[in-house]
């Protein structure tokens, strides 16, 4: 994460932000608070990102989720992108989140409307918004075909700044990750100190208590509806610790993971050769 950095964007959650790039050779590391919508009308770029390298050229599109790591490397003299900043609160509105992996290639509907509403971006015209806004909704419903809905919307909150929000949608994205406070603080260019007092600041709660809570809430519906053991469920969500998960958890909820699972399981039927 050495040499990552966070952006702050501009604290207008409603705002989708537009940017026309023609020659930006290279974009280094960083990650920001907005799902990223990267247009090439022409050149070759390739695009690192969490989630692998992406080599995009003309008419491709690329999403990278918030704060997901990214940066980009031009490969040809002549290139034309635009991109979209679009804040959580969009995805709020419409209840839910999508979790985009690689690209999307050749599908003249997708890129006829973003270029459409890179048109009305690029007018300027006040009097315009109202479609700009309806354009990008259109824009995102196509999309959301090459994408994932997640298990929960993450709710945009006015009240927090922008790394709490970052880093909330880091955690609820990454929680089975092994995280180290140190290197999240310079992932979002901060201080440890700095990080840990915005967090609490913001949600009343420590980062590591806001990581156990977030594991812990996957760990009941893993309970609820997988046969999972429950040393596996420690696992998948992020405890090295099996004995370190049992006591978080029955703190957390009242009732040790196995109580919760004999309380709460759901009936549906296992077939025990399905595990061989």
């Amino acid at each position: 994460m050495a040499d990552t950095h966070f952006e702050e964007q501009p604290r207008k959650p409603a705002d989708v932000l537009y940017y026309r790039f023609t020659s930006h050779k290279k974009i280094l590391f960083h990650r920001h608070d907005r799902m990223e919508i990267i247009c090439v009308r022409r050149g070759r770029i390739a695009l690192e990102t969490d989630s692998g390298r992406h080599m995009l050229t003309a008419g491709d599109i690329a999403v990278v989720n918030p704060c997901e790591r990214h940066g980009s490397n031009e490969l040809s003299s002549d290139n034309s992108y635009f991109v979209f900043l679009v804040p959580r609160s969009v995805f709020a509105a419409c209840g839910r989140e999508y979790t985009f992996r690689g690209t999307v290639k050749n599908d003249r509907e997708c890129f006829a409307c973003a270029e459409a509403v890179s048109s009305l971006f690029e007018k300027r015209n006040g009097s315009d918004g109202y479609l700009r806004r309806s354009e990008i909704y259109r824009l995102l419903h196509l999309l959301s075909r090459y994408a994932k809905k997640t298990d929960k919307a993450v709710p945009a909150n006015e009240n927090d700044s922008e790394i709490t929000a970052g880093l909330k949608t880091l955690i609820r994205t990454g929680y089975a990750d092994s995280f180290s406070v140190r290197e999240l603080a310079h992932s979002f260019s901060v201080s440890v100190s700095n990080l840990q007092h915005t967090f609490k600041h913001d949600t009343g709660m420590s980062i590591t208590g806001f990581i156990n809570m977030t594991r812990t809430e996957n760990a009941k519906r893993l309970l609820e509806n997988t046969e999972l053991s429950v040393s596996d469920i420690a696992q998948n969500v992020g405890f090295s610790d099996h004995n370190y998960f049992t006591r978080v958890f029955t703190a957390a909820v009242g009732q040790s993971p196995r109580e919760y699972r004999r309380a709460h399981r759901k009936q549906f039927s296992f077939h025990p050769t399905a595990a061989l």
